[in-house]
């Protein structure tokens, strides 16, 4: 700086150490604030936040999270229940052509829809008691099946069809139980009570005694089945509170109950449930007893009866 006056040199020294003090102003406050630039940046990379590790995920794994279903409660028991369900209904309403034989009839027999007046040809047909002609009838057709939950587990299964005054007829079914012929019953002595004869599998099941509904000695045709129910009956080892039912019968004249009982392999009564039918018919189960049904059960019937 030789040459300058002495007074632009001060100058010149003075704006200098104000650029330095400047400098050395914003290095403080830049350190202060804690920025580093990586060496990526210095390399002209793009610059990286580090963010420290994570802990441990406690969310269920992916396959692994609880099901609504998990959160249920677990039977007591777990054994189970037996499930029937159906109806006994009234038949087709016909009226005979001719007076009819009882027996397997051989040839078609001719029957009159009573609603419509048109007549059909009903062949391979059982009629359990003779016939007058021009007599109401019931109609059954061949596969007609009254209850779902049994299987017959017999070599030649049957039903046996019972009432009061009447012999006790066989009719042909299938393992399901659907009826191998088509039945026609006179409509004045309809049959009371139906029995499946043991062996019977219900649910899984053997019950060397069967399942039978309605009452054989009823004075009373055309109102001892239900013509719609469902069941479902506590297996030996169950709380007896697994029983349900409900039923719906024609109308009574007067006061009846539905009476489920479980039998022994001999014939004793080891458990029961019971229920009133309204005047409309309609009768429910509902149980709310805890403790185990410890009898036996080798059949199972279902009763219409004027007291539990």
């Amino acid at each position: 700086m030789a040459g300058l006056p002495k007074e632009k040199l001060n100058k010149v020294w003075t704006h200098t150490l104000s650029l330095f003090g400047l400098l050395a102003a914003i290095v403080t406050i830049v350190s202060f604030l804690g920025y580093h630039p990586s060496a990526r940046s210095a390399q002209g990379g793009s610059s990286h936040v580090s963010t420290p590790p994570k802990g441990p995920s406690t969310a269920p794994a992916e396959g692994n999270a609880p099901s609504p279903s998990s959160f249920r409660q677990p039977k007591l028991n777990g054994t189970g229940t037996l499930h029937l369900e159906g109806g006994f209904t009234t038949g087709q309403a016909m009226l005979t052509t001719d007076a009819i034989q009882a027996g397997t009839q051989s040839t078609p027999i001719v029957l009159t829809n009573s609603r419509t007046g048109r007549t059909e040809k009903v062949g391979d047909v059982l009629v359990p008691v003779p016939v007058d002609a021009k007599h109401p009838v019931a109609w059954w057709r061949k596969g007609t099946k009254f209850v779902e939950g049994i299987h017959m587990e017999g070599t030649s299964p049957y039903l046996d069809l019972r009432g009061v005054g009447l012999p006790v007829i066989d009719v042909p079914v299938d393992a399901d139980g659907r009826l191998q012929e088509s039945l026609v019953w006179p409509l004045d002595r309809m049959f009371t009570a139906v029995d499946y004869p043991g062996p019977v599998r219900v649910s899984g099941l053997i019950l060397d005694g069967g399942v039978v509904f309605g009452d054989a000695d009823s004075q009373e045709p055309g109102k001892t089945l239900p013509v719609r129910f469902e069941i479902d009956l506590p297996r030996p080892g169950e709380i007896m509170g697994a029983a349900k039912g409900d039923f719906t019968y024609p109308s009574p004249g007067e006061t009846r109950y539905i009476q489920i009982e479980a039998l022994s392999q001999s014939g004793t009564r080891t458990a029961s449930w019971s229920s009133a039918i309204d005047s409309s018919g309609v009768a429910t189960i509902r149980d709310s007893r805890t403790d185990l049904f410890s009898g036996e059960l080798g059949a199972l019937r279902v009763s219409y009866t004027r007291q539990p």
